[in-house]
């Protein structure tokens, strides 16, 4: 309700991609581990569990079956998606879809659970998570409640404009 012009034009159409990723399936390398901490497997493996599990996931970068996708059709596929995943290379929590998926209203899911809330409130701006059970769980439960998935999007594209926008 207290959205710029800019916001409301955002959140006006419905969000017909209910997952998406964009970015490789590998990670940096076949051999690399996300992190001890986080209890994944490798990120391929991890991918593969999340594609098998949510068919309705839409992804893009080296390594998924639709490939790379070009910059100018980017911004399309984002203001046309409900949740987006987030997963790092790294012990993050920064990465570019950090950014990008706030930017874009879509209600983020993300590893990294305990470092978020240096970035967004974690369960009010962004959504964490620690392995890959609580992962599956969370998009679960947001896909089958799409109005808290909004929510979530626009508190996170609230702080986006209000913190991050340059």
């Amino acid at each position: 309700s207290d959205c710029s012009s800019y916001d409301k034009q955002l959140f006006e159409n419905p969000r017909e991609t209910p997952l998406v990723f964009i970015g490789s399936k590998r990670g940096v390398s076949n051999i690399r581990y996300i992190g001890k901490y986080l209890g994944l497997f490798q990120k391929t493996a991890f991918m593969n569990k999340l594609e098998k599990r949510f068919p309705e996931l839409v992804a893009y970068g080296s390594g998924w079956s639709n490939g790379r996708i070009s910059n100018s059709l980017v911004s399309d596929l984002y203001k046309n998606s409900m949740l987006g995943f987030n997963l790092h290379n790294s012990l993050g929590p920064i990465n570019g879809r950090l950014y990008d998926l706030p930017a874009f209203g879509i209600c983020q899911i993300c590893d990294n659970k305990k470092n978020l809330n240096y970035v967004f409130e974690e369960g009010k701006e962004i959504i964490g998570y620690e392995n890959s059970k609580e992962c599956f769980e969370k998009i679960d439960y947001y896909l089958n409640n799409p109005d808290k998935a909004l929510d979530i999007a626009k508190a996170g594209h609230k702080r986006f404009v209000n913190e991050d926008d340059p």
